[in-house]
């Protein structure tokens, strides 16, 4: 049994120690007691009841470990073992009946940062069984405490994730559609909008849904993404890298080599002390201000649906005095996008010298593509297929 999670660090008693059972399901760890923090006689003989049972379980019936960490993942408080290790039953049952009936749900659980892929299977259910034609139903489960590996990951339109805490890699990695907002816990005793609370490479390979992230990511942040939209404030090096659509916002300073590879999409950046220029790979990207009215419209109501979902403070500074930051802002734009309404100053007159090319585009951006979860006026609304054609 090895150490509890890495996380805000304030596990109760009896949290803590599930944390430790779990983790030694999940790693199996045959230096366990080198490791497990004794706080009492009580915990160290609960610590060697778990082990035992783990010992004798796993080499019966449960041979997998994630099937071991999946079947017995504690909830609430406990106070021995039999209560520790009880089921996902109800939970199951709630969302597979969702699912089933198209219903809407709202659930709230605790996740520790063993737990990975989390979301991914009832994704896997919402797609297989709804396919392209979509899940009238909505499915509203809030998680507390620090996510592992790949959270939210795969996520479709129905499906509404919310964390409060903090998460690790691949956060969002593949979502299709959907929902997923990322906050800290209110007491955290730092100021959220400066501290990383999300890890690496997020958004990896999405192609659609919302993202609203207060606070900072790491590196590679929206690698790949091809549809999905995001607001975060701040990254590391290499973000909207290999980016192919969506619109990403971003609300504090980015590292190194921001846009390299990028070919469609737009991205907007805030730059507060004109240092952003440097560090953007001018190799396919173009970088400006964000000077046409869609461009604003768009980069307004983004961030006014930040605030809304997260109460960032810094989103909300950004709103409150719009005429202030708006020119502190910088459009990094594609050869791809240099025509869309969000990127160009004078797209009503190349709209007119060609009307045959541009006429579904401003009837989709005035209207909203019902293909595809983006905002109003997004730049991927330039990829729908006009029905009248």
């Amino acid at each position: 049994m090895i150490v509890a999670p890495m996380g805000n660090g304030h596990y109760p008693h009896d949290d803590y120690k599930r944390a430790c059972y779990i983790r030694s399901l999940h790693y199996e760890d045959e230096n366990w007691m080198y490791y497990t923090p004794v706080h009492s006689f009580e915990s160290y003989i609960d610590g060697v009841l778990a082990m035992i049972w783990v010992r004798f379980s796993a080499s019966t019936q449960f041979r997998n470990p994630y099937k071991l960490c999946e079947e017995f993942r504690p909830f609430g408080r406990a106070t021995s073992v039999s209560s520790a290790c009880t089921s996902y039953g109800d939970y199951n049952q709630m969302i597979s009946d969702a699912i089933e009936h198209e219903k809407v749900v709202c659930k709230t659980m605790k996740i520790y940062n063993i737990d990975h892929a989390v979301c991914g299977r009832i994704a896997g259910v919402v797609a297989k069984k709804y396919g392209d034609t979509g899940f009238a139903g909505q499915l509203n489960v809030t998680f507390t405490g620090s996510a592992g590996l790949s959270f939210a990951c795969f996520l479709t339109p129905g499906v509404s994730i919310r964390l409060v805490g903090e998460a690790n890699d691949y956060v969002g990695k593949g979502m299709a559609g959907g929902e997923l907002v990322v906050t800290a816990v209110e007491t955290t005793g730092f100021v959220p909008e400066e501290a990383s609370i999300v890890g690496n490479t997020c958004l990896y390979g999405a192609t659609g849904g919302q993202v609203f992230i207060r606070g900072k990511a790491g590196e590679r942040f929206a690698v790949r993404n091809s549809l999905a939209q995001a607001v975060v404030e701040g990254t590391g090096d290499h973000c909207c890298e290999y980016m192919t659509g969506g619109c990403v916002v971003i609300l504090g300073k980015v590292g190194i080599n921001v846009a390299a590879g990028m070919t469609g999409g737009l991205a907007y950046i805030l730059d507060e002390d004109d240092t952003l220029i440097p560090k953007v790979n001018k190799e396919i990207v173009k970088i400006q201000r964000v000077n046409a009215p869609a461009g604003q419209v768009q980069l307004k109501s983004i961030i006014e649906s930040h605030v809304e979902k997260t109460g960032s403070n810094k989103g909300s500074a950004i709103w409150d005095e719009w005429e202030k930051y708006l020119p502190l802002f910088w459009q990094l734009v594609p050869p791809s996008e240099e025509d869309t309404p969000e990127a160009c100053l004078d797209f009503e007159r190349v709209t007119a010298a060609q009307p045959w090319f541009y006429s579904s585009i401003w009837r989709y951006y005035m209207a909203g593509s019902p293909y595809n979860s983006c905002f109003v006026g997004s730049p991927c609304c330039r990829r729908v297929k006009d029905p009248d054609s």
